[in-house]
């Protein structure tokens, strides 16, 4: 086990959490990504002092964001406005 793994170990049991179940969900993490993501994760954790594997489970895997709610006018008839075409010449003489 490399030293950053040790040391998200030992702060995440003096901050409460169960070392063994920890320990498995660094696993569970580790078998989705390479040693290097994993261990750049962990020392990016340890870095900000973030000693939660929630916290590496986000950002190796950030969650989808959802799509906004489709906006609708109040007025409908605005959306069967229509225009007359012009020419582009047309605009020349304003410059």
């Amino acid at each position: 086990m490399d030293q950053p793994v040790a040391d998200f170990l030992q702060r995440a049991e003096q901050e409460g959490q169960d070392p063994y179940q920890t320990a498995y969900e660094l696993f569970q993490i580790l078998r989705a990504n390479s040693k290097t993501i994993f261990l750049s994760a962990i020392r990016e954790a340890h870095h900000l002092k973030v000693y939660k594997t929630r916290y590496l489970q986000n950002l190796l895997h950030p969650a989808t964001p959802q799509l906004p709610a489709p906006v609708h006018p109040q007025n409908p008839q605005l959306l069967t406005i229509t225009y007359e075409r012009r020419s582009l010449k047309d605009y020349d003489d304003l410059i």
